[in-house]
């Protein structure tokens, strides 16, 4: 399933976002624009015939097998620099923006191929190449995503909405999205029982997946799936797997407002990083015998 929320409903959530935690004020209400800024961007310019009769075969997608392979989305990177480009103006209108403009100013001044090469990185995950462009833009790798995936998401959702159309997603069991591959940082609860969900951070499908299970490495055993909640966090929560040492951000829309918008719960949940990194730093993953 892959949704685009409205306008209203980010401002809803920036909104819920600043009261309930004011110490991301600023970056949440800066976001909230930027986000904005994606909505208003012309439709995407996509390959008439995607192929989607194949990818979305049953067989393909009981074998695990995401429909695009993360570095070769079809995807309008005319329109991407487009939006890089007022995204640019942004960040420079923006006191401590500046290095940041700068940053997207070289990035837009990269050859085709260059910024070909700079987004198929990004999309792949591939870390060594994504800090190798970030070094050579001047940009921290994670400012260098976020502005990659906001300039990219027209064309993510518009890609998952038409690959998920009608498609029942129930029979999808991995942990990546059935989309883009895409592992994903953010889980959500809901309905009765609280029905776990996954998030794709990239194209924002949503898919529901086993709630005591890790999606990385499929561990189903109750002893390592750790449970950590906050006293004034109501609603929010950490699943960390002790096999594989990975973790996933659980937002519990039964008590928080919905709907889950990655690029924004991501930002305003980095209190929950830290908190994950210092346990697994505490508590290593033991080696698992072969």
């Amino acid at each position: 399933m892959s949704t685009q929320p409205s306008l209203e409903q980010i401002k809803s959530k920036v909104a819920a976002t600043r009261k309930r935690n004011p110490a991301y004020g600023e970056v949440v209400a800066w976001l909230g624009g930027l986000l904005a800024l994606t909505l208003e961007a012309a439709p995407p310019r996509l390959p008439e015939d995607l192929g989607l009769a194949d990818r979305r075969s049953a067989e393909r997608l009981a074998a695990g097998r995401p429909m695009f392979e993360p570095g070769g989305l079809p995807l309008d990177l005319d329109l991407a620099r487009e939006l890089l480009t007022q995204l640019r103006e942004n960040a420079a209108q923006r006191p401590q923006g500046r290095e940041q403009a700068q940053g997207l100013e070289r990035l837009l001044a990269a050859s085709p191929e260059r910024f070909q090469e700079v987004v198929t990185a990004f999309l792949a995950g591939d870390r060594e190449a994504q800090a190798k462009a970030a070094e050579e833009l001047g940009l921290a790798p994670p400012v260098q995503n976020l502005f990659l995936r906001l300039a990219l998401r027209p064309s993510l959702l518009a890609l998952a909405q038409a690959a998920c159309e009608g498609l029942d997603l129930a029979p999808w069991t991995a942990g990546h999205c059935p989309v883009c591959g895409t592992s994903p940082r953010l889980a959500s609860l809901a309905g009765e029982g609280g029905k776990r969900s996954l998030h794709c951070p990239n194209c924002e499908t949503a898919w529901p997946h086993r709630r005591l299970c890790c999606p990385f490495c499929d561990n189903q055993e109750p002893e390592d799936l750790v449970v950590l909640t906050a006293e004034g966090q109501e609603g929010y929560r950490l699943d960390i797997c002790r096999r594989c040492g990975q973790y996933l951000k659980t937002l519990d829309l039964r008590s928080l407002a919905g709907p889950v918008i990655p690029v924004l719960d991501d930002l305003t949940t980095w209190h929950m990083d830290l908190v994950a990194e210092r346990y697994l730093e505490e508590n290593p993953v033991a080696p698992q015998a072969s």
